[in-house]
């Protein structure tokens, strides 16, 4: 059996979150990263491209999804992260269950993490490398588009969150 390939660890005080993610843009990466230990923000990656970001405090997917209507409040609840974990299980059954309409709403929950990713700060990162996670097979961004997008929102004056 083969083992995992071993996460890559950091701080954004030596790689800003910025350059990080232009870093696995680059290198076509795929696989989890987390930024932070007290309010980590995670996002998914594969070949380079942003499939889902998310917080793991405050609103998720799930109640973006369940607020644009394609989320009933008979969801399984099972598939709601917990403890810090992330919208992975819940976005992939929907997407391969047929939703249709997640992109948009998947897009902006990704665009505001990558917000959070670009708040100055020092962080300890780890990138966990990996296979694309089955969801990039229905969901994923550009990794540029997607930090462009976060980048206009400073220049719209958003409040930090």
């Amino acid at each position: 059996m083969d083992a995992a390939p071993a996460p890559v660890v950091g701080s954004t005080a030596q790689m800003p979150a910025l350059e990080l993610l232009r870093a696995l843009a680059r290198a076509r990466s795929s696989g989890l990263l987390r930024i932070g230990t007290a309010r980590p923000i995670w996002a998914a990656v594969a070949d380079g491209d942003l499939v889902v970001a998310g917080l793991t405090v405050g609103p998720g997917i799930a109640q973006a999804l369940r607020a644009a209507g394609l989320l009933g409040d008979d969801a399984p609840r099972d598939l709601a992260p917990r403890g810090g974990g992330h919208d992975l299980a819940l976005l992939t059954q929907l997407a391969e269950s047929g939703v249709t309409g997640l992109g948009p709403v998947v897009r902006d929950h990704t665009v505001d993490a990558v917000f959070q990713m670009l708040v100055p700060s020092v962080e300890d990162y780890t990138f966990q490398p990996g296979p694309s996670v089955p969801l990039a097979r229905h969901l994923h961004y550009p990794m540029e588009e997607i930090i462009g997008a976060a980048q206009d929102l400073f220049g719209r004056g958003r409040l930090f969150k």
